[in-house]
């Protein structure tokens, strides 16, 4: 009880900022306590559906931003993620993930790809396991842009653009314009945190401006 008081009390204090994100929030918890569930922040606003490679995703739920006037919002700041994660007692732990775009390679060699800028504790909390190394450390989750220029790459890419090469590890992938090292291989089966989309890469969050998707995805609240 005395962590749920205090679930609720810094619930309140977030309402005085912005009342339609904490009341999404709170219904979320509600279901969070009632399952004894893992909550995971997906970024972009979508339902939970089964995905492949994911270990047990009926333990997942979502927390979503809604503005004042109702208005759904695709990105949640890293700002209001760091809130959650460090004032939520009653779930085991939240993790947050945002879709971009970039481009693999240099010069003529460059192709398209999907990838997500995620939380350290991003594939644990999935209880997705890699093929080949290691997904991300604590440290490389931390709130210091651009520290950790490192990469979890797709069981996809790592036989068609490496060949299945297992030293694969340590080696760099150029993406939009960055050197990151390769740390591991995703499973073949998991494609990421948004249905529809098939994902390539992982980097931390903490690489957001570098890869040039602006900074008030660190800096600011509600975006």
């Amino acid at each position: 009880m005395l962590n749920l008081r205090q679930d609720v009390q810094f619930g309140l204090r977030v309402l005085t900022r912005s009342p339609g994100f904490v009341v999404v929030a709170v219904l979320t918890l509600a279901l969070g306590i009632a399952v004894n569930t893992t909550v995971f922040s997906w970024i972009d606003s979508v339902l939970l559906h089964p995905y492949p490679g994911v270990g047990d995703p009926g333990t997942l739920a979502l927390i979503e931003t809604v503005t004042p006037g109702g208005e759904y919002l695709v990105n949640t700041s890293y700002l209001d993620y760091r809130d959650y994660r460090d004032n939520l007692k009653l779930v085991s732990a939240v993790a947050v993930a945002r879709f971009t775009p970039l481009s693999v390679g240099a010069g003529g060699k460059t192709e398209r790809a999907w990838a997500e800028l995620v939380s350290a504790n991003y594939f644990d909390v999935l209880r997705v396991k890699p093929v080949l190394g290691r997904t991300f450390l604590p440290e490389e989750g931390g709130d210091k842009a651009g520290a950790y220029p490192v990469a979890v790459i797709s069981h996809r890419m790592w036989q068609n653009r490496f060949r299945g090469d297992p030293g694969v590890l340590g080696k760099t992938i150029r993406l939009n314009r960055n050197e990151l090292t390769i740390v591991g291989v995703a499973p073949p089966e998991f494609r990421g945190s948004l249905v529809g989309l098939v994902y390539d890469v992982w980097m931390p969050v903490t690489m957001a401006t570098a890869m040039g998707t602006g900074d008030g995805t660190l800096g600011f609240r509600g975006t």
